[in-house]
């Protein structure tokens, strides 16, 4: 019986030891549960107060950076308004240089005189390209470079319009040519102005480098990832380009290391707004060159065709034999515009011109006094509309946009307003070189519009057609949506 009652209480205290054990095992995971679960919520609420101290750091952060992003978007807008107003500063006595410079050029000089006058001229067209290339790229940094939709007859956009460039090929002794295929549109919508501005970098870049040879234009149609397109193709035997440099060569302010690079003037910005300008049609530019091979630049625009023509190039001015080269020592001469033919009945004309610059008035009076008949100059747009109001009438009239007491954008609005001003042609003249100027002066009133300093060879195609008005051939519209 001891021995029974021994066991018996060894089972029970084995078993509230069991018990024990047990209770003491679910305490202490009750325990451990509860300091976890504490440790689980601080660590939860320690990230939570993270995350929001991160998504205030990324809130501060887009803050600061969209504040950047206003500031760096003010600043280079007040920059591209700065130099647009510097442009127009330095392109007024440019102006009164380049006007003067080819007026003297087509008076009686001795030679070594005319070859000062030269020196002057060149000179004076080799900083107004520098301040062309400095306006576009801030305007490019400003995101104000843009294009407008308007029918272009390539036809007359390569002859006449490229005939220049056969000249200055002839005048260095290069042949220059102008190839299209058969299937390539004579009327497209496109920016005329870019498309031109692209043809002259490129065209220029090539009689630069190229010291004997020819160059050719060549353009075919293409396809494009966003539609059809049009492949523009300037080819060379210049001097050639090495692989290493045909990537870079469309940076900004870059030029080529070589011997015969060096010997070229540049800001080095006109392949890189080109590049620009043709981002801006909806195509791609690239080159294709060697050293001592000669040059391939091509580009895309994007191809939106205005009925069925097809364009047929007429041969560039002649098929002259391109004379012998020229001695390279020195830059060839910039050609002067030659003054209009007189007519053979010796019309008078009589012209206002309306500017507050005594040089620019003094320039107009030069390049003007080929004509027979009088010249009124005026200093401000309130004397313009007065002095139409008393001689009634005016052959053309020459209207600067920017003029104390009244400026021309008002003066053409108020005389378009008389009964006599509906009919008298005028042409817009300004320092500023933006479209939005352009279609203020066109939207006033004004016929033609000229950025100074003046081509007087386009200023003379002006006044011919204004004066003599010619039949053109029209554009057709476009059909379809």
């Amino acid at each position: 019986m001891a021995i029974i009652w021994l066991s018996w209480n060894s089972i029970e205290i084995l078993y509230g030891n069991i018990q024990f054990a047990v209770a003491m095992m679910v305490t202490g995971n009750i325990f451990l549960l509860t300091v976890m679960t504490r440790q689980s919520g601080a660590a939860l609420f320690r990230g939570q107060i993270r995350q929001a101290e991160l998504i205030a750091d990324l809130k501060t952060a887009r803050d600061e950076a969209e504040s950047r992003r206003v500031e760096a978007e003010e600043l280079a807008r007040t920059k591209a308004d700065f130099i647009a107003v510097m442009s127009h500063e330095v392109r007024t006595p440019l102006n009164g240089v380049l006007a003067m410079a080819d007026s003297l050029m087509h008076s009686p000089l001795t030679e070594a005189q005319k070859r000062q006058v030269r020196t002057i001229h060149n000179s004076g067209s080799i900083l107004l390209n520098v301040v062309r290339d400095i306006l576009d790229l801030s305007r490019s940094d400003a995101g104000k470079m843009s294009i407008r939709s308007e029918p272009v007859d390539l036809q007359s956009l390569f002859s006449p319009g490229l005939d220049l460039w056969w000249d200055r090929a002839q005048e260095l002794g290069l042949g220059f040519s102008i190839k299209s295929a058969p299937d390539v549109p004579r009327y497209i919508r496109c920016d005329e102005t870019r498309l031109l501005q692209i043809l002259f970098n490129l065209l220029a870049n090539a009689l630069k480098f190229t010291p004997d040879g020819e160059i050719r234009l060549e353009v075919s149609r293409t396809s494009l990832p966003t539609g059809d397109g049009l492949l523009f193709r300037i080819c060379d035997t210049g001097i050639g380009i090495a692989p290493k440099d045909q990537n870079r060569i469309f940076g900004r302010f870059t030029q080529v290391e070589t011997h015969a690079a060096r010997r070229h003037d540049g800001t080095g910005l006109g392949l890189a707004i080109t590049k620009e300008l043709v981002s801006l049609l909806g195509g791609e530019i690239g080159v294709e060159s060697s050293i001592g091979s000669g040059s391939v630049f091509y580009f895309t625009i994007a191809l939106e065709q205005i009925g069925e023509e097809p364009l047929h190039l007429l041969p560039v001015k002649g098929s002259k034999r391109p004379a012998p080269p020229p001695d390279r020592s020195e830059p060839a001469p910039e050609k002067a515009s030659p003054p209009p033919e007189q007519t053979a009945d010796e019309t008078s004309y009589s012209f206002l011109v309306a500017d507050d610059n005594p040089t620019n008035l003094r320039v107009m009076e030069a390049i003007l006094a080929c004509y027979k008949g009088s010249i009124h100059c005026v200093e401000n747009g309130v004397q313009a509309v007065e002095a139409l109001s008393k001689e009634g009438h005016y052959d053309l009239v020459f209207m600067d946009m920017r003029m104390p007491v009244m400026d021309g954008l008002e003066a053409m609005r108020r005389i378009r307003a008389t009964e006599g001003g509906l009919t008298i042609p005028i042409i817009a003249l300004t320092a500023n070189a933006n479209q939005s100027d352009e279609a203020a002066c066109l939207k006033a009133g004004a016929d033609a519009y000229l950025t100074k300093p003046i081509d007087t060879q386009m200023l003379y195609a002006l006044v011919k057609r204004l004066l003599k008005p010619s039949e053109k051939t029209a554009i057709p519209h476009q059909t379809g949506a």
